[in-house]
């Protein structure tokens, strides 16, 4: 089974910790090294609780999220990948 990410919509991974960006990054880039040159800048991002998180156009990117949740998973770091918001959705 895959759940890729939506290309040209708009979304975000949402990490806990601060020093978790670079573990990810390395990570997509051995779960899917194709998409990884098409993750846009400052995909990821730590959670904010109070909801002010901005999200990002996706533009090609079509990584698998499952694919990626269980790489991090097994790596014991929680991600929570968002996608397929249109512009009119985030009104």
């Amino acid at each position: 089974m895959t759940d890729p990410f939506q290309k040209k919509t708009w979304g975000r991974i949402f990490i806990q910790e601060s020093t978790d960006p670079e573990r990810i990054i390395a990570i997509i880039r051995f779960v899917d090294s194709f998409e990884a040159d098409y993750m846009p800048k400052d995909l990821i991002a730590v959670y904010r609780p109070d909801g002010k998180n901005q999200l990002v156009h996706l533009h090609k990117f079509e990584m698998d999220k499952i694919a990626l949740m269980r790489a991090c998973l097994a790596k014991g770091i929680w991600i929570w990948c968002v996608d397929g918001f249109r512009e009119f959705d985030l009104v």
